[in-house]
């Protein structure tokens, strides 16, 4: 995985030349990932196999609308001349974008904030709980299911302790474990958050367990990952079951993720 092979001299040429020393070292055929920073969305020109979403890079790319700048709303010592962005419209855009065509891998964050480091233009996601981590992680796991072949199905987490960019997997003093136990949860298949998200100014609302359980088992999503989970092993049955999703029920795919 390379983060940034758009500053590479010849990417093309690197990728060749790290095939033929892995083929001719024994360890035969690797695969290469762009990460799609700083603007980039493309890994093919670079001649990687996939690419991989660095969220809050690139939030708005893949025709997804520029969020709205709450900085002005937060209280702060010094005038900020970054942005600060709501954690649940962060996770939505990047839950919209449709990789299904193109070998892209999701990536998911618990929280940002990068201030440590940058001072007052930091870029910040504000409202960032485990609970809201489930949710973002829950629906890219299903759209990962959905989208790809059981070899293919890697979704990333950043990150284990970048402290600085406020931005952890690793258990704290505000939270405990409550992102790895949300990850744990996710993982096996045991997560019963609701995949829709509330308006901004209706955050504070939140749905009883009983009412989350009832909706995680209804919706559509769920069904459609046991059916993939039990074709994955037969990837032309898979890609026929692929077909008919995107044809009959993606079209109604944003409904259960608000």
């Amino acid at each position: 995985m390379v983060y940034r092979p758009q500053h590479m001299p010849d990417a093309r040429a690197a990728a060749e030349c790290w095939r033929r020393r892995c083929r001719e070292a024994g360890i035969g055929e690797i695969h290469l990932i762009a990460a799609l920073t700083h603007g980039n969305e493309d890994f093919e020109q670079f001649g990687f196999d996939s690419g991989v979403e660095t969220p809050p890079h690139n939030v708005a790319a893949c025709g997804q609308p520029l969020l709205h700048n709450i900085a002005p709303e937060l209280e702060a010592k010094e005038p900020l001349s970054g942005v600060a962005w709501d954690y649940g419209e962060v996770a939505q855009s990047y839950i919209k974008k449709d990789y299904a065509d193109r070998k892209i891998y999701r990536c998911v964050f618990p929280s940002w904030d990068n201030a440590a480091r940058t001072g007052t233009r930091a870029l910040m996601v504000c409202d960032a709980t485990p609970e809201k981590y489930e949710r973002w992680l829950e629906a890219a796991s299903h759209k990962t299911i959905s989208d790809r072949l059981s070899q293919e199905r890697l979704l990333f987490i950043n990150a284990w302790n970048e402290w600085t960019e406020g931005c952890h997997l690793e258990p704290d003093r505000k939270y405990g474990r409550a992102s790895l136990e949300a990850t744990a949860r996710v993982k096996v298949g045991k997560s019963t958050v609701s995949l829709t998200w509330e308006p901004r100014e209706n955050k504070q609302t939140k749905l009883q367990p009983k009412e989350e359980l009832k909706l995680s088992r209804a919706r559509p999503e769920t069904i459609i990952m046991r059916v993939a989970q039990s074709l994955s092993g037969f990837p032309i049955a898979y890609r026929l079951a692929q077909l008919a999703y995107r044809v009959t029920l993606k079209p109604f795919r944003n409904l259960y993720q608000g």
